[in-house]
Order: structure tokens, then C-alpha cells, then sequence
């Protein structure tokens, strides 16, 4: 073998040697990185599942559900409104009370409440009835003790019916609000910090 063929083969060698050192250590970083995003999401995973079964064992008269980071609640029982009316029914606050309690307690999160109408309006007022409801429920969780800041409040009039519109009580559940809780930034960073 010649001499300069043997100084090449070393040179390629020594250059695929630091190619793979440096793909090896990067991938190292990128695994670690990742790593502690999944432990952080864990540990979010973790505040919300706690969060929602408190929900689910406190607050009777609603449906539970986590959908992906957030908790989907559903009143399944309780009438919140008469009809064409946006102030929560007298017989719902107790149920929101325990709702309320439950929020303040995990102060990590966002909250987000959607009103609904059944559809004896037109679309214009029911899209704003629903905006209404929605921002009724978001004032009594604030005129009970919970941040604005953590509330979004928002309508989407009759266009999301769980039951028919035909019979009055169709009508009647199609009268509500659901409320999605998510996990906000402070939570985030609390689950960052402390799994490093």
C-alpha cells in the first residue's frame, strides 16, 4: 500500500471518528432534553389527573373528562339557566360552589367557559346569549375569589346541541356551559424546575 493511500484511510478514520463523537453527543443532548420535557410533562399530567379527580369525587353533578393537558367538565343534572335568561339558576350555585372551591385550590391553572343555547333564537342573539351565560359564570368565579386573569369567557350559541331541540328538555340541556381547565405557564415552569 502506498504511503499516501495509508495517510488518507487515517484522515477519513480520524474524520468519521469526530462525525460520530459529535452525532453521539448531540444526540445525547437532544435524549436529555427530551427526557426532561417528558418528566415535566409527567409532572403536569400528574397536578391535572389530581385536580380532576377531586373534581369527579367533590362536584357530583358533572361529567370529568381529560382530553389531551385539560379537564373537560360537563353538568350533566343541573339546569343552569331558564330559557332566554344568562343569570345561573338559584338551585346551580351550590354545585357551582364546589367548583369554585376546587379552582382555588389549584391556582396553576386556566380556565376556559363556553356557553351554549339551544336554538329558539335566531342566530345573532343566541350566539350573544351564549356569550352572556359564559360570562356570567366567569363573574361568579371571580366575585367568589378567583383571578380574572386565570378566565376566559366565551360563546358558541346554538351550534354544539348535546340533546335534540325538539322537546323542552332537550332544550333545557343544551342551556349550559362546559368549562375546560388547562394548565398555565406557572405550572409549566414549576414542572420544569423541578424536574431538572
Amino acid at each position: 500500500m502506498s504511503n499516501s493511500f495509508l495517510k488518507r484511510f487515517y484522515q477519513l478514520s480520524f474524520f468519521l471518528f469526530c462525525l460520530l463523537g459529535v452525532v453521539s453527543l448531540f444526540t445525547s443532548c437532544s435524549t436529555k432534553k427530551a427526557s426532561k420535557s417528558k418528566t415535566a410533562q409527567t409532572y403536569i399530567k400528574k397536578y391535572m389527573d389530581k385536580e380532576a379527580f377531586e373534581i369527579q369525587r367533590t362536584v357530583k353533578d358533572c361529567k370529568v373528562e381529560r382530553v389531551g393537558d385539560s379537564i373537560k367538565i360537563t353538568f350533566v343534572n343541573e339546569v343552569f339557566f331558564d330559557f332566554d335568561q344568562y343569570s345561573i339558576k338559584s338551585d346551580a350555585v351550590p354545585t357551582v360552589n364546589k367548583l369554585v372551591n376546587i379552582i382555588k385550590k389549584y391556582a396553576k391553572t386556566y380556565n376556559i367557559i363556553q356557553g351554549h343555547t339551544d336554538d329558539s333564537g335566531n342566530e345573532e342573539y343566541n350566539l350573544s346569549l351564549s356569550f352572556k351565560r359564559a360570562d356570567e359564570v366567569k363573574h361568579f368565579l371571580v366575585n367568589n375569589g378567583i383571578s380574572a386573569d386565570r378566565i376566559n369567557a366565551y360563546g358558541v350559541g346554538d351550534t354544539q346541541p348535546v340533546a335534540s331541540n325538539d322537546t323542552e328538555n332537550g332544550r333545557a340541556k343544551n342551556r349550559r356551559v362546559l368549562i375546560w381547565i388547562t394548565s398555565d405557564y406557572g405550572l409549566k415552569e414549576e414542572a420544569v424546575a423541578k424536574t431538572q
